[in-house]
């Protein structure tokens, strides 16, 4: 169970230019954020986004495997939602 200053820290941090790489939870979250950014889904749309280059993804330790279920997985979402 995370510390309940994690999920402060995110919702505070996750948008920072700067940010502790040591903290997964933001990480994760940041690396999500992005994803919704190149899918267009909220306020960004940045499709030339490459989430395997991101600071992210290579702080997680991310597999191109991983970050492509995660577009499908948001994409999904979605659809469902519409």
């Amino acid at each position: 169970m995370e510390h309940p200053g994690t999920y402060c820290d995110v919702a505070r941090d996750h948008h920072k230019e700067d940010y502790d790489p040591n903290n997964t939870v933001l990480t994760m979250v940041r690396l999500v954020n992005l994803a919704c950014h190149k899918l267009g889904i909220g306020l960004q749309h940045d499709p030339s986004l490459v989430l395997a280059a991101t600071a992210e993804a290579q702080t997680l330790e991310t597999s191109e495997l991983l970050l492509a279920e995660l577009e499908i997985m948001l994409e999904d979402a979605i659809a469902l939602a519409r």
